[in-house]
């Protein structure tokens, strides 16, 4: 919650059990905003595991920091997490190296003067959060789902839909596994599966 006297935020993300409600356990997030819900496979036991996001406000340098953490649906250990300088949006994606445990994309953006200055898109390893590729995307804003695969490799690549300034769109084809772009287009584009 939010103490508008103290100028304080806290999060509790509780475990409960789904027949009876009862709390299981919690965890306390002081001076950050919290979130935790359902984000693939990165252990390999079949169980979902879960991507927790922390932001931090700065109100002093007006920053947002976020810390991504991978949590195991099993034991509810951390995985592991990874700390970025600004905000950043976790999404869950599928397997794009094909080692049978699902990836992460995140969005990263800066913003200046209340506007969006810069934004990149990074590919994180689901099991340990290790960079697989981090590219830019200028000052579009992009949403990325996994496509077919397009290089014959075996594994999933990523089609990125970018919005740009007055409207412009493209779409663009990324090699899952490393970022290579191998095409893009202006417009809107529908590839069959």
């Amino acid at each position: 919650g939010i103490d508008s006297l103290n100028g304080t935020v806290a999060t509790k993300i509780a475990e409960v059990d789904g027949s009876s409600g009862a709390e299981i356990g919690s965890k306390i997030f002081s001076g950050a905003v919290a979130v935790e819900y359902p984000a693939g496979n990165y252990t390999g036991d079949l169980v979902q595991d879960s991507l927790t996001a922390i932001y931090k406000i700065n109100q002093t340098e007006q920053n947002v920091t976020t810390e991504i953490q991978a949590v195991d649906g099993q034991g509810r250990a951390v995985l592991w997490n990874k700390s970025f300088p600004s905000l950043a949006i976790a999404q869950p994606i599928k397997d794009l190296t094909g080692d049978g445990r699902d990836e992460i994309v995140v969005y990263l953006m800066s913003f200046a003067a209340n506007a969006t200055n810069s934004s990149e898109m990074a590919v994180l390893q689901g099991s340990d959060g290790v960079l697989l590729w981090k590219n830019s995307l200028g000052n579009a804003l992009a949403f990325v789902v996994a496509g077919p695969d397009l290089t014959g490799d075996g594994k999933a690549d990523l089609i990125a839909y970018k919005l740009g300034g007055e409207g412009e769109s493209e779409v663009v084809a990324i090699k899952g596994d490393d970022g290579t772009t191998l095409w893009s287009r202006m417009g809107t584009v529908i590839l069959p599966q």
